[in-house]
């Protein structure tokens, strides 16, 4: 099979073939210069063409420390093509460190991720990524959900496409959801404030990273903020740099989901961000390449075989997972809203600490509070800004432009260094007081000008040099008369009328000296002439 796969016998067996049930492993000895495991990966289509199985099926696992062995894994039978239904909360009532079970691999094996920091990881941001129709938002669900049944932990959620479709199960238990794109807008510049608040709380109470003792002492819960269809925020101009720069250190762990996570699509400064995908069916390989590492595509990561046929489908690579585990599938688990809302009815149900609210702001204070005996009928205030009028519309569109203004504002004013402390909230209309100060500027003279004269303009030349010669000056230039010359200064002449004269006094050769350096001229003390 390699052979025909291959092309040549480049790869022979390094030992027996570990069979296991529906996975074969075939230890690999590569030939030295002939091959790599690159290139064994892209031929992975050729291989699973000669054993008759699909492509996903193929898998190449590079041995870490030595280039010239892997291992070829085979996995010929399709484990995932039913899916499983979740089996309810892993961990009802434990800590966000825990971790959070999303779905099984192919060998039956539980798929977890991890939010914040803890042994040998990081605290990370999730890009989850998958068009249409490939599960993306069900398999983010179940993520959240498992995080909403511990105790120490508060979701915030934007989604301004699907809202309600995504958010209906969700509602009463999210600690603060927007449905419409000024909503997202507003809860995105509170997590700027909100960030800093928290930093500077926890860091002085000696905490460098959020930990369950930070709950346990200060009240304040570990956030995940879950942004459904971020690219519409990107589209619009929307800064997320920062927040996904700092964040993690506050206690906060960020979720942006979208389709396709092209530069088109998202700034290449945020996708650097996000140490953690959750890779779901794409269309086509260009669109995987975007969202998952090199070498977890070298290995055999396909999600463009999957596209949206096989919902539910996907890659994890993130802190604290086996990096044997990134190029193998799992499924998500299979997850309605009664599962949802009866899971969360029973879980704790943690707030918001002093701290973070206050940081929030009035966007977050006067957010909308849902209950679980709240309608969920177009009559609900967010439901009516999803299906917007005309004039809704407007308004929506003329609170993003102010927010939008803001930041610019914001930004270029910290630039400059300009303190912006009640800069936005300062009255428009309000009387602008009295002058403290009055400032007199120079009057343009009036009256007739004398134009100087060539003799006199080259005596001012000579004056000038002298001034240098006190000032003890060795070398001089057309540069160093820069402040002198120009209409109203005490040369009225041009630049090069003063590199003209510079250069004639050099062939004089009593002045000046040419040297080395174009432009450049040696300072010389004129000898008085012999009475």
């Amino acid at each position: 099979v390699l052979v025909k796969a291959i092309g040549q016998a480049k790869a022979q067996l390094r030992g027996q073939p570990k069979v296991e049930p529906n996975k074969v492993t075939v230890p690999l000895q590569l030939a030295g210069g002939q091959i790599s495991t690159d290139e064994l990966a892209n031929r992975s289509k050729h291989i699973a063409g000669e054993l008759g199985v699909s492509p996903n099926s193929i898998r190449i696992q590079a041995d870490p420390d030595r280039a010239d062995r892997a291992d070829l894994i085979i996995v010929p039978q399709d484990m995932l093509k039913q899916p499983s239904d979740w089996p309810g909360p892993s961990r009802l009532g434990g800590s966000i460190t825990d971790p959070i079970v999303i779905g099984v691999y192919e060998d039956g094996a539980e798929a977890v991720l991890w939010f914040p920091a803890g042994p040998g990881r990081n605290a990370t941001h999730f890009l989850t990524a998958g068009m249409n129709g490939s599960g993306k938002s069900a398999g983010q669900s179940v993520a959240i959900t498992e995080a909403l049944t511990r105790r120490d932990v508060i979701v915030w959620a934007i989604d301004p496409s699907k809202g309600m479709q995504t958010f209906a199960p969700f509602l009463p238990y999210l600690d603060w959801v927007e449905m419409t794109t000024a909503g997202g807008e507003a809860m995105i510049d509170a997590l700027s404030q909100v960030i800093t608040a928290r930093a500077n709380e926890m860091g002085r109470h000696g905490y460098k990273n959020w930990t369950p003792e930070v709950y346990a002492e200060l009240g304040m819960p570990y956030m995940v903020v879950w942004i459904e269809e971020a690219a519409k925020f990107f589209r619009n101009g929307t800064e997320m740099e920062g927040l996904v720069m700092e964040a993690r250190s506050a206690g906060i762990s960020v979720i942006i989901s979208l389709q396709r996570p092209s530069a088109t699509s998202m700034p290449t400064d945020v996708r650097e961000q996000l140490g953690g995908v959750i890779c779901f069916g794409v269309k086509g390989s260009t669109t995987a390449d975007m969202a998952l590492p090199d070498d977890v595509r070298d290995a055999g990561a396909r999600p463009e075989a999957w596209e949206n046929r096989r919902p539910g489908y996907a890659y994890l690579v993130a802190p604290g997972v086996d990096e044997e585990r990134y190029p193998t599938p799992l499924r998500t688990y299979r997850i309605d809203d009664d599962q949802i809302s009866g899971a969360l009815a029973i879980a704790p149900r943690p707030t918001a600490d002093p701290v973070t609210a206050a940081a929030a702001g009035d966007a977050y204070a006067n957010r909308t509070h849902y209950t679980p005996d709240s309608p969920l009928t177009s009559t609900d205030s967010h439901t009516q800004q999803i299906v917007t009028s005309s004039e809704e519309q407007t308004v929506d569109d003329e609170q993003l432009l102010n927010r939008q203004v803001e930041r610019d504002i914001f930004a270029t004013a910290h630039v400059a260094g300009i303190d912006t402390d009640g800069l936005i909230d300062a009255d428009p209309d309000k009387e602008i007081p009295p002058a403290a100060q009055v400032w007199t500027f120079a009057q343009p003279q009036t009256g007739e000008v004398r134009e100087m004269t060539p003799q006199e303009a080259e005596a001012e030349l000579l004056a000038i040099l002298e001034e240098f010669r006190q000032q003890g000056m060795d070398t001089v230039g057309p540069r160093h008369f820069q402040p002198f010359w120009g209409e109203g200064n005490r040369l009225p002449r041009s630049r090069a009328w003063v590199s003209g004269k510079l250069n004639d006094l050099a062939d004089a050769g009593i002045h000046l000296k040419e040297t080395d350096d174009i432009g450049v001229y040696r300072l010389l003390d004129p000898v008085p002439a012999a009475v």
